[in-house]
């Protein structure tokens, strides 16, 4: 009402979502009313200098609905386009033919370091071929820990961008790319609007944040075979990439030292405990009747969550629990954060561990694999809700994917209560696990789609089509 011409303001309130939905309905009418808003926006106009500082958000919440995005991130993709029209600014390098030598290759990312897109990415980094590629590290943040230093270190060169938009823009055309890989647009808002930009003849994204960007300077979306279905081109405006496995060099994590998790969490040692470790926006509606099938199932059973960064959350999930498994909701447990090591030792007194339905563990289910712990996981049809079940693929593990809710509850309640099924799974999660740690097999494959798709466009070639099925 102060202001009812700051464009800015008009953008948040259309693109504001719940982050703890309290309902499927909820759900259909927060999209809804987005895609209303989003649609007048882009009819009424206004204008935007600067959108990451004036309206500073993105869709990412759309991620945690369980629907296909690609109809609200492409018109929120057009509606800041139409509000900011610069941001389809284009380096003049991208129109000429490649120079001779070496592949150049960025990675532009706010998040290499000790988080989940570091740990996905510096395998990578570090293990792609030095006679073929030259690597540049774009980072728009200066978070420093020995995981940055080793992906700084693997690089030819590294670049810290400023957060202005146009000195960002110039400072990653200046270098020339043959190839811009975004880890993970969406996760952070200055990296998704320098992505609008053409800044390489070729720009690809992948699994950080598992879903289309619905921008048309991205041309690819790099996932795999068995994190997508065969209907998974449907799920992207870019040119689907499906690598033999998911696309990471995953350093084995270290098993921490053993320590009684149960104590230190005040968690009774004569209970079954079914941790979901997960952020708690991950929880969809349909997935709450599950976990009051799963306490139903198992009288001995604790179901523990760890709490989020604000107690709105935990309260919003608990009554929306409540309302479903009301005889139950008395054995679900919200554990304060804590530390990796503590996270890692919680994991490993854990009976079972439960992947969400509808989105699964990726960084934590490679984690919880490494300490030998049973995930149970249900994959549907997005690649958001197929990565435990790709990494159980490609470990060449069957017995821990369900196909239906019930076999899901009926596994789960297996491990926890069956000692003899939990340690078999357990040793057959630790014999194969070397199948999916530090894969050399992805990195190769990776550069042989790069190489491709810069080739391809150098030539004035179509779009690679890599891993389609005949």
């Amino acid at each position: 009402k102060l202001e009812p011409q700051n464009t800015g303001l008009k953008v948040k309130r259309a693109l504001a979502l719940p982050i703890i939905p309290a309902s499927l309905n909820d759900i259909a009418h927060a999209r809804a009313q987005l895609l209303e808003n989003v649609e007048q926006l882009i009819s009424n106009g206004g204008h935007l200098i600067e959108p990451g500082g004036e309206a500073g958000i993105t869709g990412f919440y759309l991620a945690y609905h369980n629907q296909n995005d690609v109809p609200y991130v492409k018109k929120i993709a057009e509606m800041y386009l139409k509000l900011c029209p610069s941001l389809s600014w284009q380096a003049e390098h991208c129109y000429r033919d490649r120079e001779n030598g070496k592949y150049r290759i960025g990675f532009l990312s706010y998040h290499l370091y000790d988080h989940t897109i570091g740990k996905l990415y510096r395998g990578i980094i570090e293990h792609l071929d030095p006679n073929l590629f030259e690597i540049t590290v774009f980072r728009t943040s200066r978070l420093s820990d020995p995981m940055a230093d080793a992906i700084e270190s693997a690089a030819k060169k590294v670049v810290y961008l400023q957060h202005n938009m146009d000195n960002a823009r110039q400072a990653v055309a200046d270098e020339k790319l043959d190839i811009l890989y975004y880890p993970d647009v969406g996760m952070d808002v200055f990296t998704y609007f320098l992505a609008f930009a053409r800044l390489a003849p070729v720009q690809v994204t992948s699994w950080g944040h598992p879903m289309s960007t619905g921008i048309p300077n991205i041309d690819y979306f790099i996932s795999s075979q068995d994190l997508e279905t065969e209907k998974g081109a449907d799920h992207y405006t870019e040119t689907l990439v499906r690598l033999a496995h998911p696309p990471t060099y995953y350093y084995r994590p270290a098993v921490p030292p053993t320590t009684d998790a149960r104590l230190v969490h005040d968690l009774p040692i004569d209970k079954h405990i079914y941790l979901c470790p997960q952020t708690l926006f991950k929880i969809h509606p349909k997935f709450d009747s599950i976990l009051g099938e799963v306490l139903r199932g198992d009288p001995d059973g604790l179901l523990v969550f760890i709490a989020g960064r604000y107690k709105s959350k935990d309260r919003l999930l608990r009554e929306r629990f409540a309302k479903v498994f009301p005889d139950v909701i008395d054995r679900v447990v919200f554990l304060p954060r804590m530390k990796m090591s503590e996270f890692l030792q919680l994991i490993r007194v854990a009976d079972v561990v439960l992947d969400p339905v509808y989105f699964s563990g990726g960084n934590s289910s490679a984690e919880t694999i490494a300490m030998g712990v049973p995930i149970v996981t249900w994959p549907d049809v997005f690649l958001r809700d197929r990565v435990t079940y790709a990494f159980y693929k490609m470990m060449g593990i069957r017995e821990l994917i369900a196909t239906s809710e019930k076999e899901y509850v009926n596994i789960a309640n297996r491990l926890a209560i069956d000692r003899n099924f939990h340690a078999r799974m357990s040793q057959l999660i630790k014999e194969r696990s070397e199948r999916f740690f530090e894969n050399n097999e992805t990195v190769r494959e990776l550069e042989q789609f790069m190489i491709a798709a810069i080739e391809g466009q150098n030539n004035g070639k179509a779009p690679v089509h890599w891993g389609e099925s005949d």
